[in-house]
């Protein structure tokens, strides 16, 4: 990070480092708002974009536009609301366009159903499995930890037995991390 005194206020990001132009570089906690609020203008766009890709990858699922809006959330990526609204995360744009996708397709499957119960999971599933064919098998292989994993949400036969163990592989998603825990999944 490169902090300057400007008369007039910027952030770029260039050559993978930040360039933040401001009126005065000794307040920190203004420069640090300042990216903020770079970061929360470039997640609302992303966002925008990738929940207009989503909805058209799902539109077989006649799932409407819900409004969106980017929220800052301590313990969460994204949430439904009751009214029917799309809460993301604006810490979520430091992380991959597939895990954005994730949590955006999993917000939308709570337009049809809005408990985490069986029905939920089981649209979940196909919804992801849209996803996945309409980009590539590679999304997959980053969200899941094993070929397993992958086998399970597609509905597909589990590999053979654990030679050690004589039990089948266990299925374990890959979480992202907490907001706050900026540990990213491998890309």
């Amino acid at each position: 990070i490169q902090v300057d005194d400007r008369d007039k206020e910027t952030v770029k990001l260039k050559n993978g480092y930040f360039q933040i132009y401001t009126v005065n570089k000794k307040d920190k906690n203004h420069v640090k708002k300042q990216l903020s609020s770079w970061y929360r203008e470039k997640a609302d766009k992303k966002f925008h974009d990738r929940l207009g890709e989503c909805l058209e990858i799902l539109k077989k699922h006649n799932i409407s536009k819900p409004k969106m809006q980017v929220y800052y959330m301590e313990k969460r990526w994204g949430s439904f609301t009751a009214s029917g609204k799309v809460l993301l995360n604006p810490e979520l744009i430091k992380h991959p366009v597939y895990c954005i996708d994730y949590v955006i397709i999993h917000e939308l499957c709570h337009t049809k159903h809005p408990n985490h119960d069986k029905e939920f999971y089981d649209f979940l599933k196909k919804s992801i499995n849209s996803l996945i064919f309409t980009n590539s098998a590679s999304w997959l292989s980053r969200l899941f930890t094993s070929t397993a994993s992958a086998a399970k949400v597609l509905g597909l036969p589990l590999p053979g037995k654990d030679s050690r163990s004589g039990q089948r592989p266990q299925i374990s998603p890959r979480r992202l991390p907490l907001p706050g825990h900026q540990k990213a999944l491998p890309s």
